[in-house]
C-alpha cells in the first residue's frame, strides 16, 4: 500500500466511541496515550496518513445518539499536524466543531481517508436515506484542496453534496489516488449489498468515467468479474504506477453460518488498460471462472483483509481469519500474508503457496485472539502489522527479511510485541509509516461506559513510543 493510502483491515466491535463533552480537548498534560476528545457527539473509527512532510493528518466519524440503539446526524472530521500545531482544512486550529468536513449527512458509514501526492485529503463514504418502503445509499467523494473541501469537479462541497454521479447508488466503497491526483473508487452497486457485484469508477477530465474510459452511467458501468458480494467480506484497490486500479477481495462463500468452505478463498485482479487481468497478466474472458484470480484457499471464514503494491508494482495482501470451521471465536483469530514475487503467489518466506493454503504468519506465540488489525509496506517492500488481541491489547510486528521481530527489532513473543495493556477495549485501530520507517498509530477506547471513550495516539521515536505531546509512554 503507498504510504498515503492507509485503510483499517478490521473487524469492528460493534460499539461506538462515546465521548459527552461539549468542546475539542487534545490532551497535553501527562504520559497517556489519551490524545483527543471530540465535543458531545459519538466518535468512532480514527484513521492516521502521513504526508510526504511526515505530518499527521487524522480523520474520524462523529454522530449522536438517536436512542438506545440508533445514531442519526453524522458528521465527517479531519485535523492535520503543521508546525507542531493541530489545524482544520483552513489552518486554524483545532476549535470546537471546526474540525467538521461535512455535517448532518444523515447515516453515514465506509468513510475513507487518502492523501495524494500533494498531501491533499480525499473523502469517499455513503450516505444512507431511508424511507417507508426502501433505503438506498449515495455514494459521495470530496477533496481538499486550497484550503477548502470541494467536489471532484473543483466546485465548493456544501453538506448534501459530493455525488459521484447522480442516480448511482452503492455499498461499501473503498477509494484509491494516482500519480495525477485522480480518485478511483470501487463499491458494490444497487440497493442491498446482500445482491449487488462490483463496480469500478474513476475520475477523469470528463467526468466519473469507467475502466474503458466512458461516462459512468447505469447503462454502461460494467460488473467486475466477481462472485456476488454478499459472499464476499472485504475488498481493496491500490493503484500502479501506471495509473491502473488493483483489486483484492475475500470470499466467504454462500452457505451459512460462515460461508461454502469450497469457495472460501483470497482473489486478486488488475486491470491492464485494456481488460482485467490475474497477477500474471493472463486475460479475463466470460468463459473463464474466477481460479485465474484466486490468490490461495482459506482454511478458516475469511474476514476483513488489506492489499497493497510493493516499489515493483507486485500485490501484497494480508488477511484476518477465524481458525474454527463454524461459529465466530475471537480465541482462534489468525492473520494471513501472501505476496506476489512476478511469478507465482508465496507466502513471507518466499515459498510457492499457490492456490494452497497458507499458514499464519505469527509463530510460537500461542491461539491469539485476532479481532483488528491493519497493515503496511516499508521502504525496503517489508510488510508491518497492527493488531489487537482479546480486545484490550495492541500489538505491532513486522518483518525484517527474515524473521518477524518487534519494534525494538527483537525475535517476536506475545509479550515483546505489546505495546498496551489496556483496562478499556482497544477498536477501529490505524498507523502508518513515516519516511524513516517508524510507526504513528490511533486507535479508539471504549469500555461500554460513558466519560470513557476517546481516541488514543502514539508514535515511534526511534528508541521509545511517545504521545501526541511528545513524553515517553508509560
Amino acid at each position: 500500500m503507498p504510504k498515503n493510502v492507509k485503510l483499517t483491515i478490521a473487524i469492528f466491535v460493534a460499539v461506538f466511541l462515546i465521548i459527552p463533552i461539549t468542546a475539542f480537548l487534545i490532551n497535553k498534560s501527562n504520559s497517556e496515550a489519551i490524545f483527543l476528545k471530540t465535543g458531545s457527539k459519538h466518535s468512532s473509527r480514527p484513521t492516521i496518513v502521513l504526508d510526504s512532510n511526515d505530518n499527521p493528518h487524522l480523520s474520524w466519524l462523529s454522530s449522536r445518539l438517536h436512542n438506545s440503539y440508533s445514531y442519526d446526524d453524522f458528521s465527517i472530521n479531519y485535523i492535520k499536524k503543521v508546525d507542531g500545531e493541530w489545524v482544520n482544512i483552513s489552518g486554524e486550529k483545532l476549535e470546537n466543531k471546526n474540525s467538521v468536513v461535512i455535517n448532518n449527512i444523515g447515516y453515514a458509514r465506509n468513510e475513507n481517508l487518502i492523501l495524494d501526492k500533494d498531501d491533499n485529503p480525499h473523502f469517499v463514504w455513503t450516505n444512507e436515506h431511508y424511507n417507508s418502503h426502501d433505503g438506498y445509499t449515495d455514494i459521495k467523494y470530496i477533496i481538499g484542496k486550497n484550503d477548502k473541501w470541494l467536489l471532484a469537479d473543483g466546485q465548493k462541497n456544501h453538506s448534501e453534496s459530493g455525488e459521484m454521479t447522480k442516480g448511482l447508488i452503492g455499498q461499501a466503497p473503498v477509494l484509491a489516488v494516482d500519480n495525477n491526483c485522480n480518485p478511483h473508487v470501487i463499491y458494490f452497486g444497487g440497493l442491498d449489498e446482500m445482491d449487488s457485484s462490483l463496480k469500478y469508477s474513476k475520475w477523469d477530465d470528463i467526468g466519473w468515467v469507467t475502466a474503458e474510459g466512458k461516462v459512468l452511467s447505469e447503462e454502461n458501468i460494467k460488473d467486475i468479474p466477481i462472485y456476488p458480494s454478499w459472499e464476499n467480506s472485504s475488498t481493496a484497490i491500490k493503484i500502479d504506477k501506471k495509473g491502473n486500479p488493483c483489486v483484492s477481495w475475500i470470499s466467504r462463500g454462500k452457505h451459512e453460518p460462515w460461508g461454502d468452505p469450497q469457495k472460501r478463498a483470497a482473489f486478486f485482479m488488475k486491470w491492464d488498460g485494456k481488460d482485467w487481468c490475474n497477477a500474471g497478466g493472463q486475460k479475463y474472458d466470460a468463459t473463464e471462472n474466477l481460479e485465474m484470480f484466486k490468490i490461495a484457499v482459506i482454511d478458516c471464514y475469511g474476514g476483513f483483509h488489506d492489499l497493497e503494491l510493493d516499489s515493483n508494482d507486485n500485490p501484497h495482501i494480508a488477511w484476518y481469519g477465524d481458525a474454527e470451521e463454524y461459529g465466530f471465536s475471537l480465541e482462534y483469530g489468525k492473520l494471513f500474508y501472501a505476496k506476489w514475487n512476478g511469478d507465482e503467489w508465496v507466502d513471507i518466506n518466499g515459498i510457492d503457496q499457490s492456490n494452497q493454503r497458507i499458514n499464519p504468519f505469527i509463530s510460537g506465540l500461542g491461539r491469539w485472539g485476532i479481532d483488528s488489525t491493519s497493515f503496511v509496506l516499508d521502504s525496503n517492500n517489508n510488510p508491518h502489522f497492527l493488531w489487537t488481541h482479546e480486545g484490550k491489547e495492541l500489538h505491532y510486528s513486522k518483518w525484517d527479511g527474515s524473521k518477524w521481530v518487534n519494534i525494538k527489532k527483537e525475535e517476536n513473543t506475545r509479550e515483546n510485541t505489546n505495546i498496551t495493556k489496556s483496562k478499556y477495549y482497544v477498536c477501529s485501530i490505524s498507523f502508518d509509516l513515516d519516511s524513516k520507517d517508524d510507526p504513528f498509530i490511533v486507535w479508539g477506547i471504549n469500555d461500554s461506559v460513558p466519560n470513557l471513550n476517546k481516541i488514543c495516539y502514539l508514535e515511534w521515536n526511534g528508541k521509545n513510543w511517545v504521545t501526541a505531546n511528545g513524553k515517553v509512554y508509560r
